[in-house]
């Protein structure tokens, strides 16, 4: 993840075929291979230089998967007990010498072990945002990290009356920020289940549907940016400034082709369809990203 890329690279592919024939021997083993057999493994050769990118490392996340019934259940039954690890962490992977090393791990984190999702590099390409979970019975919450593993810290807490909300709504309720991500200006925007909406194709889910919100970069005034009666997930900045997210989109379309990328301005303001909405035939685009060097698309 880069905030300074410059150039979309496409590392050079050799396929090498050869095919011999050496007399009825090798026909009859030609006839007894089978009618689709798997192809050959592609070798890309060298590996892409650093200089060629305009950087040298890459950050990620190193964990098991979310172990979701369904695509859009991340938050609350996406991270079975097997999922949290003390080495579940972030990494930083150096192009130029091929070695990793570590930002954070779970063993850090309250509780010496959980689970960590989405992360968000920031525009200086010194911090991290990501959202983390401490045990199932938890909620995810949004931390920030210092590239170099310093300031290690939690942004954003539950809401003040979430004890007595798990009271009313009782276990496993509970409220979920996810998906942070850097705004210009400083304040960064996240999905939650703050706006306590359910998912209009299943009831029995709980109030799990998350919408899109903003909030300071010390976790306060926090503040939703839509309305909206469906969920809304993984917000990223555009480089011409808008917020590009996947939404839910229930008009004229069937439960199961509900989900399209939309975009709008930072501060929740006009919203519009990026693409998807006129797709019957596609179940869901999810995390889209835009491409290095192509503004826009």
């Amino acid at each position: 993840m880069s905030r300074s890329t410059k150039a979309c690279v496409v590392p050079s592919v050799l396929i090498l075929l050869a095919l011999a024939f050496a007399g009825a021997s090798a026909a009859a083993k030609a006839r007894k291979a089978p009618k689709h057999a798997a192809p050959a493994p592609v070798q890309t050769g060298a590996r892409v230089l650093p200089d060629e990118l305009g950087f040298e490392e890459i950050v990620f996340v190193k964990r098991k998967p979310y172990s979701s019934d369904h695509y859009y259940t991340d938050i609350n039954n996406g991270t079975s007990a097997d999922r949290f690890l003390p080495e579940n962490g972030i990494y930083v992977y150096n192009l130029r010498t091929g070695k990793q090393r570590v930002v954070v791990t779970a063993a850090r984190m309250p509780g010496g072990r959980g689970f960590i999702g989405k992360i968000s590099l920031s525009f200086d390409a010194r911090k991290v945002l990501f959202d983390f979970r401490e045990h199932p019975g938890a909620g995810f919450r949004i931390w920030e990290v210092g590239v170099d593993g310093q300031g290690l810290r939690q942004v954003l807490q539950p809401p003040a009356d979430e004890a007595a909300k798990i009271a009313r709504f009782g276990r496993p309720w509970h409220t979920d920020d996810v998906h942070p991500n850097y705004l210009p200006g400083g304040k960064i925007i996240f999905s939650s289940t703050r706006s306590e909406h359910t998912v209009l194709c299943g009831g029995s889910a709980g109030l799990v549907a998350p919408t899109l919100h903003r909030m300071d970069a010390d976790g306060t005034n926090v503040e939703p940016l839509s309305s909206s009666p469906v969920s809304e997930f993984c917000p990223l900045v555009l480089a011409n400034g808008r917020v590009m997210y996947h939404r839910w989109e229930y008009i004229d379309k069937g439960a199961r082709v509900a989900k399209t990328i939309w975009t709008m301005l930072p501060d929740g303001s006009r919203p519009q369809e990026l693409y998807g909405v006129a797709d019957d035939t596609t179940t869901v685009y999810m995390y889209p990203q835009p491409l290095p060097a192509h503004d826009g698309r």
